[in-house]
């Protein structure tokens, strides 16, 4: 999983690339999450099925299902966000 600042997303893809490809030329990439305005931080919740990601400009806090789905926003408008973590507190 990772978020791309260039083309506003949140995406996914196996670590090790299809065989003959390059990590320029694959093509298994999945694009998960669109219009995250500066995409910059991404954080999985696996015991709960959940992604959390940031977009910085925009401020935004968000979260969707590991697959893509069901996108909520948790925050918007506190501008300057960069890196996320998730912590249970028990």
């Amino acid at each position: 999983y990772w978020t791309d600042r260039g083309d506003d997303t949140v995406n996914r893809a196996a670590i090790e690339s299809p065989p003959g490809t390059t990590a320029a030329s694959r093509t298994d990439r999945e694009i998960l999450i669109r219009g995250v305005r500066e995409a910059i931080g991404v954080t999985l919740d696996l015991e709960h099925g959940k992604l959390y990601f940031t977009g910085g400009t925009a401020g935004r806090v968000g979260m969707a299902n590991l697959d893509g789905s069901q996108v909520v926003d948790l925050l918007t408008g506190s501008a300057g966000l960069t890196g996320i973590a998730v912590v249970e507190l028990r």
